[in-house]
């Protein structure tokens, strides 16, 4: 065996001796970095219960909420943010700081301990102050109308319940879920979009209780136009206007003056009932303008409202309107359960069963003054219900806030002060133009087919960042659109139903208009639909670009559209998407998360 020479000796002696120093110098480390792991399992452990027991807090004060039953609602409140608070305290000193820079499980740790100052922040300083407003509730419904008192004692917990949920919005949206474990990133994830979703809801109470007193009359008489949005015919901001209701509000006190549809305005106007833009007419073509049914092409509320005051003023009504609210049948599903079954002539209609009440059956059974007539009946109904026999506040507001949220429920005051409280909430509905930072993309659909085929309409939107581009973003969009029924078996329903081919769509298929309008100050590139690119022209529309392309369903096989876009310079925050709510109750809205 050949002997190894001296300098081979001497090299593997100094491999020897870096091998024992690394090891010297590793060994502690390695402990310190187990010993971290193992502290963190249990600690974690400890942590992951308290925010089960919190779950199962918060269950029970839903529960609580749902009966009405105040002392519950207190009890549950109390025991939610004392586990809230055990969670918080674990992960809030400088052992946890230090675990978020340990390798494997740093960014678990700071999502634990994010989630966790969030949640206490939500329970503490938003659930109970509301849990404890909720015995004052009980009073918010008077015989024909609101106590003006208890909604000015909400206005408190209210307000200091929405700056909270913002505070804890924002605490777990800055960290980045997307290295976590699996077992944590879903109810991360899940815990944001929830909080995310009491943050818009407590945002339209906010707003709702600080101008309900003036809207109820407070101030003097009111007038409120209630548009009641037909989704099987789709519009931009829900459905075509299908029923009216003129609410009169006093002193709290809130009547029916009058109701109506579409045959109260004038048909097709020669001209448009106010002057349009040039990109107005672009984009959603003269009959914004110069039919009342099309005056929410626009997704852009306060335009609606606009143009509808101003039919109403040419109809010759007596009433001058204060403000324009809309909303759609899935909306007012939200509110039954709050209100009981409601007789509607010979049928009763529930949550469950009133958008096949209004939006399918009577296109199938009924002649089309008929169908007007039931849509008027459900809406009075309706109405009157809540305002003289509503069975459970707190199931109204929450079914309120829910419409609110998915973008269902509108309100535009023709008060420049009363608006401009308005601004910003979901409920002001106004298409955003410069927003800082902050790009947005919203996607509205019209049917064009003439039809109440949008019945069977399904559709999704996603918009995703692709990276950084000239201080902005470079985004991408898709769009799936579907039907629900086979064209064959489509042209076998009623005109009523089809269209009848009125508009130049077949019987059984329908058309629908898609409008894609970009972020401020961006670009929109490139637009295809089922893989054909659309030479479509960007039209500018009050600083943001816009794209226009129609999706012919003909088959329940999928049409996807998709495209690319920029934002405008400095505009590196998550991007904020709007789309059409659909016949299907959710929220079609979305926040993409940013990739600069």
């Amino acid at each position: 065996m050949p002997r190894r020479s001296a300098t081979g000796h001497r090299r593997a002696q100094r491999s020897r001796s870096r091998g024992r120093i690394a090891l010297a110098v590793l060994a502690p480390l390695g402990l310190l970095v187990a010993a971290a792991l193992l502290w963190f399992g249990w600690s974690g452990y400890q942590t992951y219960g308290d925010l089960s027991d919190a779950q199962g807090e918060a269950s029970r004060l839903t529960a609580a909420l749902s009966t009405g039953d105040a002392a519950g609602a207190r009890d549950a409140g109390a025991a939610l943010e004392s586990s809230a608070r055990s969670a918080m305290d674990r992960t809030d000193g400088w052992d946890w700081a230090a675990l978020t820079v340990v390798p494997g499980v740093g960014d678990d740790a700071a999502g634990l301990r994010a989630l966790s100052s969030s949640l206490h922040t939500l329970a503490a300083d938003a659930v109970l102050p509301l849990a404890e407003a909720t015995g004052d509730l009980d009073g918010l419904a008077v015989d024909g109308g609101v106590d003006l008192d208890v909604v000015s004692e909400l206005g408190e917990p209210v307000s200091q319940g929405y700056a909270a949920t913002s505070e804890a919005a924002a605490e777990v949206r800055a960290v980045d879920s997307s290295g976590f474990i699996g077992r944590l990133r879903e109810p991360y994830d899940e815990y944001v979009d929830t909080v995310e979703g009491l943050e818009s809801g407590l945002g339209a109470a906010d707003a709702a209780t600080d101008l309900l007193p003036t809207m109820a009359g407070g101030d003097g008489p009111r007038n409120l136009l209630v548009l009641i949005q037909n989704n099987a015919e789709i519009r931009a901001t829900g459905g075509l206007p299908g029923a009216f209701v003129l609410l009169r509000a006093d002193e709290g006190r809130i009547e029916i003056t009058r109701q109506g549809g579409p045959r109260d305005f004038e048909g097709d106007l020669p001209e448009p009932i106010i002057p349009l833009t040039d990109a107005e007419t672009a984009i959603f073509s003269e009959n914004l303008g110069t039919f009342f049914q099309d005056a929410n092409f626009t997704p852009d509320f306060p335009r609606t409202a606009e143009l509808v005051n101003a039919h109403w003023e040419a109809a010759g009504s007596p009433d001058e309107l204060d403000a324009v609210m809309s909303i759609d049948p899935v909306a007012l599903s939200y509110l039954l359960p709050a209100l009981g079954p409601v007789e509607v002539g010979d049928a009763t209609v529930t949550a469950d069963s009133l958008v096949e009440e209004l939006l399918s059956r009577p296109y199938l059974e009924l002649e089309p003054e008929a169908q007007d007539e039931l849509f008027e009946q459900t809406a009075r109904a309706i109405f009157e219900t809540a305002v003289t026999d509503l069975t459970s506040p707190v199931e109204f507001l929450r079914g309120a806030a829910r419409a609110g949220r998915e973008g269902r429920f509108l309100l535009h005051s023709f008060d420049d002060e009363e608006q401009r409280r308005l601004a910003g909430t979901r409920v002001a509905g106004e298409l955003s133009g410069d927003d800082g930072a902050t790009p947005h993309v919203d996607v509205s659909l019209n049917d064009a087919t003439g039809s109440k085929m949008s019945y069977y309409l399904r559709y999704g939107v996603e918009v995703s960042s692709e990276g950084c581009r000239a201080g902005g973003q470079v985004l991408s969009g898709s769009m799936r659109l579907r039907s629900t029924i086979e064209s064959e078996e489509a042209a076998d329903l009623p005109p009523s139903v089809t269209g009848g081919g009125n508009f130049g769509t077949d019987p059984g298929s329908q058309l629908v208009s898609i409008t894609i309008i970009g972020p401020y100050g961006g670009t929109i590139e490139r637009l295809r639909v089922g893989r054909e690119l659309v030479p479509s022209a960007t039209i500018p529309f009050d600083g943001r670009p816009v794209v226009t392309a129609g999706a012919l369903l003909s088959s329940t096989d999928p049409v996807d559209v998709d495209w690319q876009m920029t934002t405008g310079a400095g505009q590196t925050d998550d991007v904020q998407v709007g789309v059409t709510p659909s016949i299907v109750p959710g929220d079609k809205n979305a926040v993409s998360p940013s990739s600069c």
